[in-house]
C-alpha cells in the first residue's frame, strides 16, 4: 500500500490532541525507576502546548528515516 506522506501528516495534525490524550490516560502507581533510583507513588501526566498555544494552531513535521 502506498500512502502519500502529506496524507499521514494531515491525519497527525488533525488528531494530535487525541493521540496525546491516550498518552495522558496511562496512569501508573507505585513505579520504581531504576535509572534514577526513585519510586513514584502516583504519576499523573499532562501534555499542553508550549506558551499557551492552542492545539489547532500546531502543525507536525513528518519525515521518514531511511535507517
Amino acid at each position: 500500500m502506498r500512502i502519500h506522506k502529506n496524507f499521514i501528516k494531515d491525519i497527525i495534525d488533525k488528531n494530535f490532541q487525541v493521540i496525546l490524550g491516550h498518552v495522558e490516560s496511562k496512569v501508573d502507581k507505585n513505579v520504581f525507576l531504576e535509572e534514577i533510583n526513585a519510586n513514584i507513588d502516583n504519576l499523573d501526566l499532562r501534555i499542553l502546548p508550549k506558551g499557551g498555544a492552542e492545539w489547532t494552531s500546531l502543525e507536525s513535521d513528518l519525515f521518514f528515516d531511511q535507517g
